[in-house]
């Protein structure tokens, strides 16, 4: 009797214990895939707007990426999304598809072998590679088409941020023409002949934050929320529509390592065809909690 007893128990213990196992099975989850960055906060209310400073108002607090999205997150993305099957790889073209868009391009795929300083994306057949070299993974992405900016952020379940989100968060309420003051000079940002050590090119983002890089000197230089290079380095695409005689076109902001001064005022608007990739347009991404 009690020899059948303490079988019956263990039958009862192994039972228990395999449930257990099977449980832990079931319920384990695979996450979206993870970005590593930085994020500065937009607090809700009002804004400068425009040339004119109108009075604004965003009514939600959101989030925007600190920094532009470099070459070594873009490169993390497109291996991510040949792997899940999010995109292909003709030629030079890495293309996908986007809801209510159809089959797009998202990147122009190449070598950087100019004297230009930027760094651009090839891909050897197996894996992607950085040219000219690998000092350029900090460098903010370009040769990225609008919808290969939204591609990315819908792979991370984010956004790229309106042109309004945008100005917010480069202005604040200060109405200045750019994130910092009324004037620019060498140190500040990085614009056509800047004199920094990456010039003519891409600069490391958040490059310009009081170091002294050998005998260039920057002047630490963020928004009124924290969000660095709101002016120059490269555009930076968001997903408003341009409007007037060319609708279709999305707004691009910021200004470039390759525009004077005056298109880096906050308040500056650019438009491009969603399709044109070139060497000086990226994009920073947004959230909203």
């Amino acid at each position: 009797m009690k020899t059948s007893l303490l079988v019956i128990m263990m039958l009862f213990v192994i039972l228990l214990s395999g449930c257990k196992k099977d449980d832990t099975v079931t319920n384990t989850t695979i996450g979206p895939p993870t970005l590593v960055t930085d994020w500065v906060t937009i607090t809700a209310g009002q804004y400068t707007y425009g040339p004119g400073d109108t009075l604004k108002t965003i009514a939600y607090d959101f989030q925007i990426m600190k920094y532009e999205v470099t070459n070594a997150q873009y490169m993390q993305y497109l291996q991510e999304a040949l792997a899940a099957g999010e995109i292909t790889i003709s030629g030079s073209s890495v293309q996908g598809s986007i809801p209510g868009e159809g089959e797009r391009e998202y990147y122009s795929l190449g070598s950087n072998t100019s004297a230009i300083k930027f760094g651009q994306i090839k891909y050897s057949g197996s894996a992607f590679q950085l040219t000219p070299d690998d000092s350029y993974t900090n460098h903010p992405v370009v040769f990225v088409t609008w919808f290969g900016a939204v591609a990315f952020a819908k792979h991370y379940n984010l956004r790229i941020p309106t042109e309004q989100e945008w100005e917010k968060a480069a202005r604040g309420t200060t109405g200045f023409d750019y994130p910092w003051g009324e004037s620019i000079a060498q140190g500040d940002a990085n614009y056509t002949a800047s004199g920094d050590t990456f010039s003519e090119g891409t600069t490391p983002v958040g490059y310009y934050n009081g170091i002294t890089y050998g005998s260039f000197q920057t002047t630490n230089r963020p928004g009124p929320y924290g969000a660095y290079d709101m002016a120059g380095n490269a555009w930076e695409w968001t997903d408003s529509f341009f409007g007037g005689s060319i609708p279709t076109d999305r707004v691009l902001r910021g200004g470039t390592w390759n525009f004077p001064t005056n298109l880096l005022r906050s308040w500056a608007r650019n438009n491009s065809n969603p399709t044109a990739r070139f060497y000086d347009n990226g994009f920073r991404c947004a959230r909203t909690n």
